[in-house]
């Protein structure tokens, strides 16, 4: 992990409007707990622009482990299940669909395909399940109340700078992160960036009182779940967006422009 010091144009101009109101944070993530303050993001980006995701830096220094076998184009199905006890997973891979068994199963899919391979297999909200002809192996409330981050991207008139991190550094208040990318969201997709390719303040909801729900669609492991994120269910939210909106105009004038929109 690193930290950027030198900072883009427009994260500069960020942090000389923000610091007026709040103090410099040197570690984010400190022990000491959350407060309200500004400080630079911790980074897995290297000097050289390259970003060290968790296979290259965790999985590759074990790869030649024995007791490590790494299976690439498969995808779990389900989870197989003695009674009340994960024995094991049902695949589809190069080899067709296969059964294999452990003596023990991490699940580690993610928000969204964990939830989805649990209802799958039969742990869920049952009148749900038995609505998509899935047996019931444990009545639980998989996929319900689900909480996510929204958030609002104002376009800003600070200049981009596309070859740096998308995120240097960022403001955090009572309810909110204020994110102030260093380019448009083309540049940072690999997109061709154009003159409304704007750089962008994300205002986001680090405490949401909405919450959405995941739902089994279908039995059919290749049907995808229905995701409802519901972030407008609590007036307070927008309320909290609205406000973050209005702060952003107070440190930053009018360098915000009044257009917006909502990102998951």
């Amino acid at each position: 992990m690193r930290r950027t010091r030198d900072f883009a144009a427009s994260s500069l101009a960020f942090r000389d409007g923000a610091g007026i109101r709040y103090p410099w944070i040197d570690d984010l993530n400190a022990e000491s707990g959350w407060r309200p303050g500004l400080g630079a993001v911790p980074l897995n980006i290297d000097d050289a622009g390259h970003r060290h995701g968790p296979g290259e830096i965790y999985l590759a220094a074990a790869r030649g482990r024995d007791n490590l076998t790494v299976l690439t184009g498969t995808r779990v199905l389900r989870v197989l299940f003695d009674g009340g006890r994960a024995v094991g997973v049902r695949c589809a891979g190069p080899d067709g669909v296969v059964d294999r068994y452990a003596d023990r199963i991490v699940l580690c899919a993610g928000a969204i395909e964990s939830a989805h391979l649990l209802m799958l297999s039969g742990i869920g909200p049952a009148a749900q399940l038995r609505a998509v002809e899935v047996p019931v192996l444990a009545d639980l409330p998989v996929g319900v109340s689900c909480g996510d981050h929204p958030e609002w991207v104002v376009p800003t008139t600070w200049p981009a700078d596309p070859g740096r991190p998308p995120l240097e550094l960022l403001l955090t208040t009572e309810e909110l992160e204020i994110r102030p990318y260093t380019c448009g969201f083309a540049a940072m997709t690999g997109s061709v960036a154009d003159d409304a390719d704007h750089v962008h303040l994300g205002i986001s909801l680090m405490r949401p009182r909405s919450l959405g729900q995941v739902l089994l669609a279908s039995g059919d492991p290749d049907v995808r779940p229905v995701i409802e994120h519901r972030y407008d269910a609590d007036p307070a939210d927008a309320a909290a967006l609205h406000a973050g909106h209005e702060l952003c105009r107070d440190l930053f004038g009018d360098v915000v422009v009044d257009a917006q929109f909502v990102l998951a």
